[in-house]
């Protein structure tokens, strides 16, 4: 068995928040149409804790370690990456509103000890379901097929104390013209499966840099994505994910006696940005300059994004040409859940687990999460670089990132993740 708690912490989120997600956006929020949460999984003393934002800076990752200390053996904060959320990620997807990125941090906090206080033995199962018919590759506009993954604890009596639902998948069912705060699906399947059978629901986003529900990255660009971009569509999926992850076969992780031991290893890695030359900025400027003057309303703002980028850009004799990232692995018996920073693509997890299998066997159940100790944009694999593309080429302008990553980064990531994750497995021989 193994020591399991959770725990929920709501974020007052006012109205007229900036929301992050769409460049396109072109006004703050005007209501709340489910509750910005952050969710703490205690599992053997390491913490896995998931807030309702797209993205969250590296600092405020490293302040929630900091504050709960000694306390957590390890510990992981994770955005879910709604593009529904408030912006608190300072200054990139959106301009933060003052107080809300401490309040964010604030909240991790009192969930994650509060999890730690409230464990209770468990063991574990795993179920897995794919056929969702639900993922598409936005890049090449066709299905994909990544797995949900559910993680279920039970008490000593059967009870379900928490569950870990996992999938690679932009939560970006809800369009730009949204102004009403939400998890987006994630949390309509959250709440399917606490009424199923109780518990607390934490989900985490896998590598899903070139996955969403059907539309391209630059739909971004736009106000309105029509019906299928709405609140209801994504209480549709989350529904739906919530029915087949239910009812998907499970696997027991951890046995009724006996202790599991949980092992946790993380790594920081220095990645290189691809940061453009003064001469191209202006250059680029002066094109988007051109074309703000009558432009929709959408594009007008977007714009203005771009022009304020430059700007800093240009003004910044010195900019930064490396971010340091990191990367953890948590093994609990047979599970392997692997963390990385920013938005990798599905390519990345799936060579993750082949390196790993190729090491050590086909024993490890493995789960690789994305946007987890800090969100600063893209992470393409190699090969997507000389197709260019947002992901590739824009993308880092609504960052607030001097440029881009640079090629190799993701396989940089995806070395350091099979190295601590054969090291963990290696050592429970």
């Amino acid at each position: 068995m193994i020591a399991v708690g959770a725990a929920v912490e709501v974020v007052d989120v006012p109205i007229g928040t900036p929301m992050a997600g769409f460049a396109a956006r072109t006004g703050p929020s005007e209501g709340v149409l489910d509750p910005t949460t952050a969710r703490a999984l205690a599992l053997g003393g390491a913490l896995l804790i998931a807030v309702d934002v797209c993205a969250l800076h590296e600092r405020s990752c490293e302040e929630v370690r900091r504050r709960l200390g000694s306390a957590a053996t390890s510990c992981t904060v994770v955005a879910t990456h709604t593009h529904a959320g408030p912006a608190c990620a300072g200054g990139r997807v959106g301009p933060a509103h003052e107080g809300l990125e401490q309040a964010v941090v604030d909240a991790a906090v009192r969930a994650g000890r509060r999890a730690l206080a409230s464990t209770v033995p468990c063991t574990l199962e795993l179920a897995r379901a794919t056929g969702l018919g639900v993922v598409h590759d936005r890049r090449r506009g066709i299905p994909a097929d990544p797995p949900l993954s559910l993680l279920t604890a039970r008490d000593r009596s059967g009870t379900v104390i928490a569950r870990l639902a996992h999938l690679a998948c932009h939560p970006v069912v809800m369009d730009a013209s949204n102004r009403l705060i939400s998890g987006d699906f994630p949390a309509f399947l959250r709440s399917a499966l606490e009424e199923a059978d109780g518990g607390t629901a934490v989900f985490v986003p896998g590598c899903a840099g070139d996955l969403n529900t059907g539309h391209r990255a630059e739909d971004s660009y736009r106000a309105d994505g029509g019906a299928a971009r709405s609140p209801q569509e994504a209480r549709r999926i989350g529904e739906l994910l919530a029915a087949r992850a239910l009812t998907a076969p499970a696997e027991e992780l951890t046995a009724a006696s006996g202790q599991e031991v949980v092992g946790a290893r993380s790594r920081d890695v220095g990645l290189e940005l691809a940061v453009p030359s003064p001469a191209q900025i202006r250059e680029d400027r002066s094109r988007w300059v051109a074309r703000r003057p009558g432009a929709p309303a959408p594009e007008a703002h977007l714009l203005d994004i771009w022009i304020a980028w430059a700007d800093a850009a240009l003004g910044d004799p010195a900019p930064g040409r490396t971010w340091q990232g990191r990367v953890t692995a948590l093994r609990i018996g047979p599970l392997l859940l692997v963390t990385l920073p920013g938005e990798p693509f599905l390519r990345s997890a799936e060579r993750i687990e082949e390196g790993i299998r190729a090491a050590t066997g086909p024993g490890a159940r493995i789960i690789v999460l994305g946007c987890a100790d800090g969100v600063p944009g893209y992470l393409p694999p190699a090969e997507a670089y000389p197709e260019g593309g947002y992901e590739v080429a824009d993308a880092h302008r609504y960052y607030a990132m001097p440029g881009p990553f640079a090629a190799g980064s993701a396989e940089r990531l995806e070395r350091t993740a099979v190295a601590i994750g054969v090291e963990l497995l290696e050592e429970s021989r």
